[in-house]
């Protein structure tokens, strides 16, 4: 089991942690081979989410959160069990990394009931952009419940605002 992944999101704590570091574009280990792209990488491919650990679902997540990319994303959510896995984990935790996932669940075609009872519950979530994702995700999937989400966020003045922000 590889257990690089773990070791790599420590060494990008602790970089973190670092006055004046802020962006992980700019820490040489986020992209190099080895580094944390590669261990997540790695770590997906050979690791089932049923066999993932509470250390393994918090370096995901935290990987996830702390990503300026789309690929991570997509990367971890590559297969739709790994998709669901994470979001179920995500809204367990309180929706860390809620928006990335969201948006990512609008891919799960084969498995589309359950991505849309767990998009539903990240339509509630506190952030805007992570309601907005689930909702596109929703329609995406052609859900049944976007018909009601529509009129409820038109009663909202949601239309009113960029749905792009």
């Amino acid at each position: 089991m590889p257990a690089d992944l773990h070791a790599e999101v420590e060494k990008l704590r602790a970089w973190l942690s670092l006055a004046g570091n802020r962006c992980v574009d700019q820490y040489e280990c986020w992209w190099s081979d080895g580094g944390v792209v590669s261990a997540t990488r790695r770590f997906v491919t050979e690791v089932r989410p049923e066999d993932w650990s509470e250390q393994d679902v918090t370096d995901l997540l935290y990987v996830l959160e702390q990503s300026s990319t789309a690929y991570v994303a997509e990367l971890v959510t590559e297969s739709e069990a790994r998709a669901l896995a994470i979001a179920k984990h995500s809204l367990a935790r309180g929706g860390i990394a809620s928006d990335d996932i969201a948006e990512q669940l609008g891919h799960c075609v084969q498995r589309r009931e359950e991505a849309e009872t767990l998009l539903l519950a990240f339509t509630r979530d506190k952030h805007e952009r992570t309601r907005r994702l689930a909702w596109l995700s929703l329609a995406k999937l052609r859900s049944a419940a976007v018909p009601p989400l529509a009129v409820s966020a038109r009663n909202d003045g949601f239309e009113a605002r960029d749905p792009t922000s």
